[in-house]
């Protein structure tokens, strides 16, 4: 604890902010105090500002800055062109669950966290991230009522929709939004959800849906016969 505390203070509070520059150091503390507490939600550069008393354009660089020096990774939005859909969102992720547990004051274990589901979402993104090629890319995809996928994997433009989650209740707890993704996106050769406690294959709007265990997420060598 001590030791990523130092890291916070050292390289985050310091080194980062002498790249932007930044006068306003409160400010920027808020800003970094967000982006953990929030971790993998849509985030506003409007909204962040408003919290933080910074301008869009400043709240804009710095987000740019701290993804460009491997602090925070930022997943634009996947659509198809199709009405209902976000297009220019993005969702942000600190990269190391350690620092945002500094920057958070929490340090308990995963399976007393109201926000695992948070923690497994940022294992399994750091785990996706390693394994992309120059012909893959990782997005989200969200619609306006609020249907959404964690992450869509997509391979030589091809989507895969990725769910995180940290406990399921059976093989018929499929998220609602890998459903509709499923039908809207009938191209899709198959969905996956990472969970804690279930491995299984089932059929989803006539595709296979893997149920893997989070840790799962580490290699994609089970998918290569059908991706």
């Amino acid at each position: 604890m001590e030791l990523l505390d130092n890291i916070v203070n050292t390289y985050i509070t310091k080194d980062i902010k002498g790249l932007i520059k930044e006068e306003n150091i409160r400010a920027f503390n808020q800003l970094l105090y967000l982006l953990s507490q929030f971790q993998g939600s849509v985030a506003v550069a409007s909204k962040l500002a408003r919290e933080t008393g910074l301008s869009e354009v400043t709240v804009a660089r710095h987000l740019e800055i701290m993804a460009q020096t491997y602090v925070l990774h930022g997943i634009s939005s996947f659509s198809g062109n199709m009405a209902n859909e976000l297009k220019k969102s993005r969702k942000y992720y600190l990269f190391d669950i350690g620092i945002r547990n500094a920057l958070l004051k929490d340090f308990r274990p995963v399976n007393v966290r109201e926000d695992k589901g948070c923690l497994y979402e940022t294992s399994v993104l750091v785990h996706l991230i390693t394994q992309l090629k120059p012909n893959m890319e990782l997005r989200f995809w969200r619609t306006k009522k609020g249907e959404e996928v964690d992450f869509v994997v997509l391979k030589n433009r091809v989507p895969v929709p990725v769910e995180v989650k940290s406990k399921l209740t059976g093989i018929d707890d499929v998220p609602k939004g890998m459903v509709q993704f499923l039908r809207l996106y009938p191209q899709s050769p198959f969905g996956i959800i990472y969970n804690e406690n279930i491995a299984a294959e089932i059929t989803v709007e006539g595709k296979i849906v893997y149920f893997k265990q989070w840790d799962e997420a580490g290699h994609f060598e089970y998918m290569q016969s059908v991706f």
